[in-house]
């Protein structure tokens, strides 16, 4: 049962997947509001808005700080995943966070996506090697 939040302390990732209008974003948020109200520190935030943080910290010089409010928290939700192309320099943005939540035994990421279909993985054709994202 999601409910209890055991994932969170086991350190397991979960994917949600389906077509759009289904409730993977609701049961997102819910499993979010579960984790807070056991005081659990999460953060939710969209992909698209992830990556475009992180580049402004880039840019900015503040990238360290910035990368810690998502390595950080127990539960991460990373909402609307694939609707939205991913180049490069995202893509690398997205496997620092992944990583480093991985090296700090933090790997709590609950994603959202639609379905993977051959045209829908475009997005996601950047380069990175799928194996440097299961951990290497």
């Amino acid at each position: 049962m999601l409910a209890n939040c055991a994932f969170i302390e086991r350190k397991e990732n979960l994917i949600f997947l389906g077509p759009p209008g289904v409730g993977k974003s609701h049961l997102a948020v819910a499993l979010g509001l579960e984790a807070a109200k056991r005081r659990l520190k999460v953060k939710f935030t969209t992909l698209a808005d992830m990556v475009a943080s992180l580049a402004q910290a880039t840019r900015a010089g503040t990238y360290t700080t910035r990368l810690r409010t998502y390595v950080r928290p127990s539960l991460l939700i990373i909402d609307e995943n694939g609707f939205l192309p991913l180049d490069a320099d995202d893509a690398n943005l997205l496997f620092h966070v992944i990583s480093h939540r991985y090296e700090r035994g933090g790997r709590r990421e609950l994603t959202e996506r639609g379905p993977f279909t051959s045209a829908e993985r475009g997005p996601y054709s950047t380069g990175i090697d799928s194996a440097q994202m299961r951990g290497r």
